[in-house]
């Protein structure tokens, strides 16, 4: 509850208590003021939720300490803060907001803890030094959001938990410098240009995967090869396009949807003899292998689900 009238009640280093209650509520941008010019915001305790914008654009701060009983961060509360260095993300936590960390740029590490379900949109957009992403071996993350990791350029690797179901729109987007990624076991879904301008040389998608979305993997500059699973049904416009150096795309099953300029010409295709695929490449002019596999007649029913 972010209620600004404090009558009857009392201000306990920026924490607005209810007398009556004796419940803590929210951390707003009001009260968060004293902590602004600080280089260590070392905040109080037994509150459970720091309100939207709390700490926006606090250039002093280079290192937060949330206490142990939080359970929300509010959407861009560390929004802008160029100097923050270092902040420990409470075991207690389950919500990370949207754009919370987006343009904090000097932030290299980051835990993100068992709770948190998602990776808000833009979290952690424009972090030019963030280096290491970490995740609880009791992850119950589901999705990566839009932009999530946008312009993370010093993003070298990332172990993805497999409770992980999605990735978004621009997830990993002009990530330059990663180069490893582990793709979680339940993945379904891989957004538009999820991957655009990353530097994976090879590629194994999961068995359970759906969709590829438009220019998922495009301009990967050193990709040798990708291999995709049977359960795939779509496979969005340029996926695999402006990656200059594949050799080759193994596509098996038979997906329902093929886009447009999937791949450069130079790439061979291996797929099912007969399949869409098969049909797919024929017409394009991308040369063929087969694989020693049968169609599944039963594949590509839940598309229209996913999409």
């Amino acid at each position: 509850m972010e209620n600004k009238n404090v009558e009857n009640k009392r201000i306990t280093r920026n924490l607005v208590v209810n007398r009556k209650e004796n419940t803590v509520q929210v951390l707003v941008q009001e009260y968060a003021k004293s902590y602004r010019k600080m280089t260590v915001a070392q905040i109080s305790e037994n509150y459970q939720r720091i309100g939207e914008e709390a700490f926006r654009g606090s250039m002093a701060l280079e290192k937060a300490v949330l206490p142990r009983s939080l359970v929300e961060l509010g959407d861009r509360v560390f929004q802008g803060c160029s100097n923050l260095k270092e902040v420990e993300l409470p075991s207690s936590l389950t919500r990370i907001g949207e754009g919370c960390f987006a343009n904090c740029t000097r932030l290299e590490r980051a835990r993100i803890p068992a709770y948190v379900e998602s990776i808000a949109s833009e979290t952690f957009l424009w972090n030019r030094n963030l280096r290491e992403v970490l995740f609880s071996r009791r992850s119950r993350l589901v999705s990566v959001g839009t932009k999530a990791f946008d312009k993370c350029d010093s993003l070298e690797y990332i172990l993805l938990p497999d409770t992980v179901r999605e990735i978004g729109y621009r997830a990993f987007n002009n990530c330059r410098k990663l180069s490893e990624i582990h793709f979680p076991q339940n993945l379904l879904y891989i957004g538009d240009a999820a991957f655009y301008f990353c530097d994976m040389k090879n590629i194994i998608l999961p068995e359970g995967l759906c969709y590829i979305g438009r220019r998922a993997f495009c301009n990967l500059r050193y990709l040798d090869t990708a291999i995709l699973p049977a359960s795939v049904r779509y496979i969005g416009d340029k996926a695999f396009r402006g990656c200059n150096r594949m050799r080759i795309l193994e596509i098996h099953g038979n997906p329902q949807y093929i886009g447009e300029s999937i791949a450069n010409h130079c790439v061979t295709v291996r797929c099912v003899e007969g399949s869409r695929v098969d049909e797919y490449c024929r017409k394009e002019g991308y040369t063929v292998e087969y694989l020693e596999e049968e169609i599944d007649a039963d594949m590509g029913e839940e598309l229209e689900e996913l999409e």
